[in-house]
């Protein structure tokens, strides 16, 4: 009984400061457009960061001849010389912000960090390997200038 009490002096505290202060209440849309823009941002980082992986799978493919591994370590040496660090950089960095911002939407009491590292490289690696397949199956690489 006490604690209905309590409950209700607090409602008439807040509703009291709510009328004498003149405090507004934000419209609805505004947290609305704020949770489907962190959705839609999160996806886009995602989208980007396998599109990045994408292009350095490609980069690897047209710039290291399978026969290069051929010469040893001459050859790896090679390889990873021409390797596209960069892109995977790119890569890490657009998945972890999409991680990142996984994490803040929607119950954040049932996602574990394993749970978010887990969802965000599978999706990562599910686009990149269709976005690659895609590129071999409709032989784009005739359109890429390539």
């Amino acid at each position: 009984m006490e604690a209905k009490k309590k409950d209700d002096q607090l409602k008439k505290r807040v509703m009291e400061r709510i009328t004498k202060e003149e405090i507004k209440m934000k419209p609805r849309w505004q947290f609305l457009a704020a949770v489907y823009g962190m959705k839609s941002l999160t996806v886009l980082l995602l989208l980007g960061a396998a599109l990045v992986l994408t292009i350095s799978i490609y980069l690897v493919e047209i710039n290291t001849p399978p026969e290069l591994f051929a010469y040893g370590r001459v050859g790896r040496e090679i390889f990873l010389q021409d390797f596209p660090y960069f892109l995977v950089l790119i890569t890490v960095i657009l998945g972890a912000g999409g991680g990142i911002l996984y994490s803040r939407i929607g119950t954040h009491y049932k996602k574990t960090t394993k749970t978010i590292l887990i969802m965000t490289t599978l999706g990562l690696l599910v686009v990149a390997g269709v976005l690659t397949a895609a590129r071999i199956v409709f032989n784009l690489d005739q359109y890429l200038g390539f």
